[in-house]
């Protein structure tokens, strides 16, 4: 569907004179709203220009829209700016009202009434009470012969002067309306990508070319999906960095050992890079929704080492085997149940992965995450775990267990 559209768009570009303008774009089945402009063109990302001065402001964002449509990543890239409506500035002549007794705020609120409609007073019956309105009739509002015939009365000689003779008209054209973010003027760029350009690379794009085409008192933002994909993108280690302490922490609470719950996150980087690898294999995006599926690893993954290292432990401390004898019988007997579990989510998994039909892009990537980290942690698992179990448990044996407090809970007991 996107490739098909993005050839709508090159073919409409390419239009010579065009008496309109048309745009294609694809309505996803889930609408979320994440505060982005709305536009016509249907584009996906918006990015705000703010500066101090309307014309700079607009200036910049006409040149950022000329950098962006050279760049074959974007499409239906445009800005909200539309300095195309035709206008009608009033000039009053200060002086010359000022001689014939008329005050600036007498013609404001003469013009105002005739054109825009204003309240005048309230009109009361019994209880109940109505606004009063004066303006033009509309055979008379949409011309501007109409100054002609409004007349002001004088403050100082008490006659009807024709509003006419105090103010000078000018046609000219401007912007349909003054948009502002936090008391800046601001313009709104919008655009879309390209299949297989991925947000990260794109953003990255758009803030080089705008440090280029901006000057000193104009900077930028991104607004919307764009916005919420920075900020994920922010968060997410911080993220990933407190799962897994809470996860060794719990370990450490579950075993009462600082190495053993090494051992069963251990588990962890072979899921992750299996996902990755996934995603770059079948030229899927890293996005949200593939962070999504890492977390997901982390829970699914975590749960295998947990079925080895406490069989092992039991082997270990009721039947006083060596570690490597512990752990080796723990991989054969717990071979068919980790087997199974994975078979079980890869299989849930896959329908995500080859989703086809609306939105199904969208989510392929959370099950490219999860079915690719669960097959080569399936396969890696039973050999690189009972390493590093072995390994820790030397390290327990060997230094750890010389100190209370970092002493195995089971010698703790014995003693």
């Amino acid at each position: 569907m996107q490739l098909l559209i993005n050839e709508f768009r090159r073919e409409l570009a390419n239009l010579s004179n065009p008496l309109g303008q048309i745009y294609f774009f694809q309505i996803p089945v889930l609408m979320i709203d994440t505060g982005g402009a709305t536009n016509p063109g249907g584009s996906t990302y918006s990015y705000r220009i703010t500066g101090s001065e309307r014309n700079i402001v607009d200036r910049s964002a006409l040149q950022l829209e000329k950098l962006l449509k050279k760049n074959n990543d974007f499409v239906a890239v445009r800005t909200n700016i539309q300095d195309d409506t035709p206008q009608l500035k009033v000039k009053i002549l200060r002086n010359k009202a000022y001689l014939l007794g008329l005050s600036v705020e007498q013609i404001e609120r003469a013009v105002n009434l005739a054109f825009s409609r204003g309240k005048v007073a309230d009109y009361i019956v019994g209880t109940e009470k109505y606004n009063v309105y004066l303006q033009l009739e509309n055979r008379f509002s949409d011309s501007i012969s109409t100054m002609s015939q409004i007349y002001i009365r004088s403050s100082t000689t008490n006659k009807l002067i024709p509003l006419s003779s105090v103010i000078r008209l000018r046609k000219t054209v401007g912007p349909e309306s003054i948009v502002h973010y936090n008391q800046l003027n601001t313009a709104t760029l919008s655009f879309s990508l390209n299949k297989g350009i991925p947000l990260s690379k794109a953003t990255a794009v758009v803030k080089a070319l705008a440090h280029k085409a901006f000057p000193a008192n104009v900077g930028g933002s991104f607004m919307g999906h764009a916005e919420q994909f920075l900020k994920t993108m922010d968060s997410l280690l911080i993220m990933i960095i407190i799962a897994i302490l809470l996860l060794y922490v719990l370990m450490g609470i579950l075993y009462e050992s600082f190495v053993q719950p090494i051992t069963v996150l251990s588990t962890l980087p072979i899921s992750i890079i299996g996902g990755l690898g996934f995603l770059l294999i079948f030229g899927a995006n890293l996005s949200l929704f593939a962070y999504i599926g890492m977390f997901l690893l982390i829970g699914i993954t975590v749960k295998n080492g947990i079925m080895i290292v406490d069989f092992a432990n039991q082997k270990m401390f009721n039947e006083n085997k060596k570690p490597l004898e512990a752990i080796h019988e723990a991989c054969i007997i717990r071979f068919r149940p980790i087997l199974m579990t994975g078979l079980t989510a890869i299989a849930a998994a896959l329908p995500l992965a080859v989703a086809m039909g609306a939105d199904a892009a969208i989510r392929r990537p959370l099950g490219l995450v999860i079915v690719g980290g669960l097959i080569l942690s399936q396969i890696l698992t039973l050999y690189i775990t009972p390493c590093i179990f072995i390994y820790m448990q030397r390290i327990q044996d060997r230094y750890l267990n010389k100190f209370k407090i970092t002493r195995s809970f089971h010698l703790r007991e014995k003693k």
